[in-house]
């Protein structure tokens, strides 16, 4: 059992040791270009053809020795045929444990055989155990004809990103292996100094002929194991190993990676910058154009306000002046008419005239006792300023007064004057004050008893 996991332990790292070789993801250019000239050399000199020759060397001269052994080992076992009941025992476990063996080894070499990585050079006669001839198995490469394979192989762009991380499995896997094949040493170890090892009675080798087989077999790949990863691991003078300048490379990648990363983050940042400039230039940009659309309409409305008020003050002028016009007029109008009796009496003759002349005697009449009702009651209660105040636009009095020549006027002749009393043109005869013009006053009440005289006699006629 102990055998068998050795001999399955080498296979699984000659395994592991091929898949590797065979491996085209990664360029070792940079490898190469830091092995100087004689490290390069002494790499290469465990190159594949030289392989067989190591094979052999460690399985097929070891085998030999072993059949030498055992031809040496049946003389002497016939001469001690007659030895104690004790050696015949001894014997007996002996060929026990050979039988056990054979059986184990029987299976094993079938395995071997069919995997192409034995061969049958015993020169057997027997025709039932003759194996077919097979072709020579493919070498196991050495280290540095493993690296020369990645380097020529390896070439695929799309990988370059992930050459940091595949280096790194690589060189793990060949950390582990190389710690497997150190860790197989001391059993190595063993089973040579086995080899060599004799019953002390018989004299008898400890492994037969097959078991020697098996044994020198794994023995010669552990050593072909050993030779393939010493380059990768073990410093040559003034050299480092392979193993030191992937790790050197690793470190390369890594900083590599994250200057690249660096790199990425500061421009990304840089982009971000001239983003936020672009967008506060922007921002900025519409601000000023907001503005200047707001002072343009600002300008805007100052000019139409400044031409709504300049049209407001035209009008306001107009207006004044028809105003004044009117006033001018008004006065002119005023001053034509004779204030006083002969006044009331000249416009009265107007007002029957005009009357007369348009046939409407009634609304003479009319006239007549709606002038006398004015006078009337102003007369009787001079005080009252409602009495003595006569909207010019109202339309009874334009009706019954204001329409006829001479109506209006012989107020204007009776004292009355053409204000604008709460907003309202009005004809308003304007009371002397008493105490202090006292004259005043009755002038102004004589004119109008004189007027309402006047009308009375209008009304008797």
């Amino acid at each position: 059992m102990e055998l068998r996991n050795f001999e399955k332990g080498v296979q699984e790292i000659a395994s592991l040791y091929e898949t590797i070789r065979r491996s085209k993801i990664l360029s070792l250019e940079p490898i190469s270009n830091r092995l100087s000239g004689s490290n390069l050399i002494s790499l290469l000199d465990l190159a594949p053809g030289r392989i067989p020759e190591l094979e052999k060397s460690h399985a097929y001269a070891l085998e030999a020795a072993a059949i030498a052994e055992e031809k040496k080992a049946a003389a002497a076992a016939a001469a001690a045929a007659a030895a104690a009941e004790e050696a015949k025992k001894s014997k007996a476990v002996l060929n026990d444990r050979k039988s056990e063996g054979a059986e184990e080894e029987e299976s094993f070499m079938t395995q071997m055989e069919h995997g192409g990585m034995m061969r049958n050079d015993h020169g057997s006669n027997d025709k039932s155990t003759e194996k077919v001839p097979q072709p020579p198995p493919e070498p196991i490469p050495s280290g540095s004809e493993l690296f020369t394979q990645l380097l020529q192989a390896a070439t695929d762009p799309s990988k370059q990103q992930e050459k940091e991380y595949i280096m790194s499995e690589i060189l793990s896997t060949l950390e582990s292996l190389n710690a497997r094949i150190v860790s197989m040493q001391p059993k190595a170890d063993k089973f040579q100094k086995r080899l060599k090892e004799k019953d002390p009675i018989t004299g008898i080798p400890r492994y037969n002929t097959k078991s020697s087989s098996r044994v020198n077999a794994a023995l010669g790949l552990y050593a072909i194991l050993l030779d393939a990863f010493k380059p990768i691991f073990e410093k040559a003078d003034g050299t480092v190993s392979i193993a030191d300048i992937m790790k050197q490379l690793i470190k390369d990648e890594d900083e590599a990676r994250k200057l690249a990363e660096r790199r990425s983050v500061a421009w990304k940042e840089k982009e971000a910058e001239q983003n936020r400039r672009r967008q506060e230039e922007e921002t900025q940009e519409r601000a000023r154009q907001e503005e200047e659309a707001r002072l343009t309409q600002k300008r805007m409305e100052a000019e139409l306000a400044l031409r709504a008020e300049e049209a407001r003050k035209t009008r306001l002028e107009e207006e004044r002046r028809v105003i004044e016009d009117a006033a001018a007029a008004e006065r002119a109008w005023v001053q034509s008419i004779e204030k006083g009796p002969n006044g009331v009496r000249a416009q009265l003759d107007v007002l029957r005239d005009a009357c007369t002349s348009s046939n409407d005697m009634a609304g003479h009449s009319t006239a007549i006792g709606a002038l006398y009702t004015i006078f009337s009651q102003i007369t009787a209660h001079p005080e009252e300023v409602k009495f003595r105040r006569v909207r010019r636009d109202h339309p009874r009095f334009h009706e019954d007064v204001g329409r006829h020549p001479g109506g209006r006027e012989i107020l204007i002749a009776a004292g009355f004057r053409c204000e604008i009393l709460d907003g309202v043109p009005s004809f308003y005869s304007k009371e002397p004050h008493l105490e202090t013009d006292m004259g005043g006053w009755k002038s102004w009440f004589d004119l109008l008893k004189a007027t309402l005289e006047i009308l009375e006699e209008e009304l008797l006629k």
